[in-house]
């Protein structure tokens, strides 16, 4: 691949990355909390190394962003899960071409 493909390829997923981010963002503080998501917020109220059903450390990242001012809402709840979508779109394309060396 050439850098200049590779790098049209990058800012292409990245833009994307943003783009979709920027837009969960608007939208997480809109729509009531789940039983799902008051249920991760319950037990990151007192994080352990694991718990019966899930790792630890959602309750630790969990728990670092309900220390955010005016936190818990449902936004605080949600900010850890549409940060961590983007970075695991960033990773996985990364992933990518490290494995097959195109973007295409």
């Amino acid at each position: 691949m050439r850098v200049g493909e590779k790098t049209f390829w990058l800012t292409l997923v990245i833009f994307f990355a943003f783009a979709l981010t920027v837009f969960r963002l608007a939208f997480i503080g809109k729509v009531p909390i789940s039983p799902d998501e008051a249920y991760y917020w319950s037990w990151s109220q007192k994080p352990a190394i694991a718990y019966f059903d899930q790792p630890g450390i959602v309750a630790w990242i969990n728990w670092i962003f309900n220390h955010l001012p005016n936190a818990p809402n449902e936004f605080t709840v949600r900010l850890p899960a549409v940060l961590l979508m983007f970075l695991t779109t960033l990773l996985s394309f990364f992933a990518y071409l490290e494995l097959f060396g195109s973007a295409k």
